[in-house]
């Protein structure tokens, strides 16, 4: 069987079926439709380390499944490429991302480039604590936030200056972090 799934039908249908070969789910000719989709997140995020390779652009997903998708960054330990590019996110998907990446040692590359975006400042602050309580992500790692240019230095790398720059998170920041997640939870 193909490590590929060209389709969202045929990535649900395997992931059902307890398929962990599949890798890849692609989005061809922008083929996905809004309710594939949302049935396939719901799939992944029962079966979060059996895809590598997830590009859902172009579909116009909102919130409600750009927060499921941060979810299953966080708990997935073999995503190393997602492509969400022009989409219909808003900045609590952006910063449902950065929390993700806390946690998230394996994704790669990340596509999330958006027609309309938010607060830049905050965003960046955001995936900046990121990486500051994360600082080990895969060799050549290559975001794209803001930038839609795939050549060059990309935000990743840009974000990650600024991490080093401000050093590793104190004792005290991790405690008022852990405190902010603690009372946001309830």
């Amino acid at each position: 069987m193909s490590r590929t799934a060209k389709y969202a039908p045929e990535a649900i249908e395997r992931l059902r079926a307890g398929d962990l070969t599949l890798e890849e789910v692609g989005n061809p000719n922008r083929s996905v439709l809004y309710d594939e989709a949302l049935v396939l997140i719901e799939c992944l995020l029962s079966y979060p380390n059996a895809v590598k390779k997830l590009h859902l652009d172009f579909i116009g997903l909102k919130d409600n499944a750009g927060v499921a998708l941060a979810k299953y960054v966080e708990t997935s330990s073999t995503i190393e490429v997602l492509g969400i590019i022009h989409n219909d996110f808003s900045e609590k998907t952006f910063l449902a991302f950065a929390a993700a990446l806390k946690t998230n040692t394996s994704l790669k590359q990340f596509y999330i480039t958006q027609p309309t975006l938010p607060d830049r400042c905050r965003v960046d602050a955001a995936f900046v604590a990121a990486l500051r309580i994360n600082p080990n992500r895969p060799v050549g790692s290559r975001w794209w936030i803001w930038n839609t240019v795939t050549f060059g230095p990309t935000d990743f790398d840009q974000l990650k200056h600024k991490a080093e720059l401000m050093g590793p998170f104190s004792m005290l920041e991790r405690l008022c972090a852990c405190d902010r997640e603690r009372k946001r939870m309830r």
